[in-house]
Formats: C-alpha cells, sequence, structure tokens
C-alpha cells in the first residue's frame, strides 16, 4: 500500500503563440521556459539577437515630448503615418520618425533663441509700459508661458 500522492508529473503549459508573420518580422528569436522555486508556472524568456536591417541606417531616434506641444505636430504625425501606409510596420515607423526629425529641426531646434528674445521683448515691453499696449503685454506673457512649458516638456 503506497501512501502519499503520485509523483509529481511536470508539463510545460506555459508558452508562447506567433504566427508566420511575426516569425518574418522577428527571424533570430529564442524562446527559453525558465525554472522558479516557488511557483508551478515557468517564466518564458524571449532572447531577441539584432539582426541588420538594409532599411534602417545606424542613427537612433529619440521622441521628444515638448514635438507634441508644437502647433501642426499631430497632424504631420497623421499624414506621415498614412503617407506610408503600403510598408510593413518597421519600414513605416523608421520613414516616419525620419519625417519628424526633419520636422524637428524646421520648428524645433530655436526654441532657447526664441525664448531669449520673447524675454527680451517682455523686459522691452514692461520697461516702456504707459498703459496703451496692455493688450501687447498679455501676448506676449501667454508667448513665453508656451515657449517655457515646451521648455520644461523638453527636459
Amino acid at each position: 500500500m503506497e501512501l502519499g500522492t503520485p509523483p509529481a508529473m511536470e508539463e510545460r503549459l506555459d508558452r508562447a503563440l506567433a504566427n508566420q508573420a511575426w516569425f518574418e518580422l522577428f527571424p533570430n528569436v529564442t524562446l527559453k521556459n525558465l525554472v522558479v522555486p516557488a511557483s508551478d508556472h515557468y517564466p518564458i524568456m524571449l532572447n531577441h539577437i539584432p539582426m541588420a536591417c538594409p532599411h534602417l541606417t545606424n542613427c537612433s531616434f529619440r521622441f521628444e515630448n515638448a514635438w507634441k506641444l508644437e502647433l501642426g505636430f499631430d497632424v504631420m504625425v497623421k499624414e506621415c503615418w498614412l503617407t506610408y501606409s503600403e510598408d510593413s510596420l518597421l519600414p513605416r515607423q523608421h520613414s516616419c520618425a525620419e519625417e519628424m526629425v526633419v520636422w524637428s529641426r524646421n520648428h524645433c531646434n530655436k526654441l532657447k533663441i526664441e525664448i531669449e528674445e520673447c524675454r527680451r521683448n517682455l523686459n522691452l515691453a514692461r520697461s516702456s509700459f504707459t498703459g496703451d499696449e496692455q493688450h501687447h503685454l498679455i501676448v506676449l506673457r501667454k508667448r513665453m508661458h508656451r515657449l517655457l512649458a515646451r521648455d520644461d516638456a523638453y527636459w
């Protein structure tokens, strides 16, 4: 007569699921079930060995939060995404990233210069304030507020 429970039986129930299109996008992937001492579930480790993509350059892309505060940025992103809609995901992302960098050069790199210019104009307006330029002073203050918000979002 045997006492206790039958010997433990281990099966790999924790799995990953992918289709052929995913394997074509990520051909250099390995999957391992890891062992943990205190659980009946196995964590799954997915290793992706980067491969050279001929359509990608070596430059790295960094999305800047300050771009979201710029007028027209969201429209530019939507138009860009639609322009490259025939491309697969990675080339499409790369093309849109390149467009954002170009857009940024034309719209965002002059932020510090704009802040200094607005600060000078604000100081000039304050020093020569007669009461008639109230609206101009309000406009300058709002502009300075927007510029500083953009600078803050950048940092």
